[in-house]
C-alpha cells in the first residue's frame, strides 16, 4: 500500500488500543492516515519521502515508531519528564 516502505521490522505490532492509549497519554491526535500507517507499519524502515503541500517541498526520512524500538516514542518521552509533544515543522526544504 505504501510504497515508501523499504523494509519490514518484527515484533514491532501495534493494536488499535495502543495507538489510542499513547494518544490519550501525550494528549494527541493522529491523523487518520497516520493511524492507519502505524496499525501497518510500526518500526517499518521507509525510503525518504518527498512531498508537496501548498508549493512547498516536505521530505520524510524516518517515521518513528510508537513502541517497542530503541527510539520509539514511548522511550524517547521517558528519557525527557517534561515532554509535551514535538514541533510542527517542515523536515526538508
Amino acid at each position: 500500500m505504501y510504497g515508501f516502505v523499504k523494509e519490514k521490522s518484527e515484533n514491532t505490532h501495534i493494536s488499535s488500543c495502543e495507538v489510542l492509549e499513547i494518544e490519550n497519554k501525550y494528549n494527541i491526535n493522529f491523523p487518520t492516515m497516520l493511524k492507519e500507517y502505524y496499525l501497518q507499519h510500526n518500526g517499518d524502515k521507509i525510503r525518504l519521502c518527498i512531498f508537496t503541500v501548498d508549493e512547498e517541498e516536505f521530505g520524510v526520512a524516518k517515521i518513528v515508531e510508537l513502541k517497542y524500538g530503541n527510539w520509539s516514542l514511548y522511550n524517547y518521552s521517558s528519557n525527557f519528564p517534561y515532554f509535551t509533544g514535538f514541533p510542527a515543522c517542515s523536515l526538508v526544504k
